[in-house]
């Protein structure tokens, strides 16, 4: 078993959820995938930096950043897993608003320099509203986003609007594997 294929396995025993949802977005949803179960276990969140890595490989991006809580723990382990490969990849994280005490910053991390290419990421694409934000706040900021990656796209729109607005997108899985990879499950 590949450390992909480990990784979708875990997200399907402990993230993936069928039953009735209410969305961030308000949406209703037959399921629910809470990747933050996932990145809050020592094999999961290793798991998602790796393959993240792997894709970051093909990135200009000499930093990656996401929203705050949800990328938070991806992120530390992108960091390690980083600095354990020799990679010179620094990491960020977007706060919706700025803080109204300390530094006041809404980007925190070390500072991102006028220009510098970055990703960003996020556990889940929906409509991509949350890591609009982040986008938004690391431009803001002066750094140029040359990569999106998410580790599932639920494939509600928000991945091909941020492609239709001119970024590259990517996503370890889709919702469309993950139902597949279940029902190959069920029928075992």
């Amino acid at each position: 078993m590949t450390s992909k294929e480990r990784l979708l396995s875990i997200i399907l025993t402990d993230a993936y959820r069928e039953g009735e949802f209410t969305l961030r977005s308000g949406q209703k949803s037959d399921y629910y995938i809470d990747l933050r179960v996932v990145a809050l276990s020592p094999e999961g969140v290793t798991l998602m930096a790796d393959a993240l890595l792997d894709e970051l490989a093909r990135s200009e991006a000499s930093a990656v950043g996401g929203p705050t809580v949800s990328s938070v723990p991806i992120l530390g382990a992108i960091a390690v897993r980083a600095y354990q490969r020799g990679l010179p990849l620094t990491t960020f994280f977007v706060r919706d608003t700025e803080k109204g005490h300390g530094t006041g910053r809404r980007v925190e991390g070390p500072m991102l320099q006028p220009g510098e290419k970055v990703a960003v990421i996020d556990d889940v694409v929906s409509t991509g509203g949350g890591v609009r934000t982040a986008i938004a706040g690391t431009e803001w900021v002066g750094a140029e986003v040359v990569d999106v990656l998410f580790v599932v796209d639920r494939e509600m729109g928000g991945a091909q609007e941020l492609r239709d607005a001119g970024y590259r997108v990517t996503s370890l899985f889709t919702v469309t594997e993950l139902r597949a990879a279940r029902a190959a499950q069920r029928r075992e």
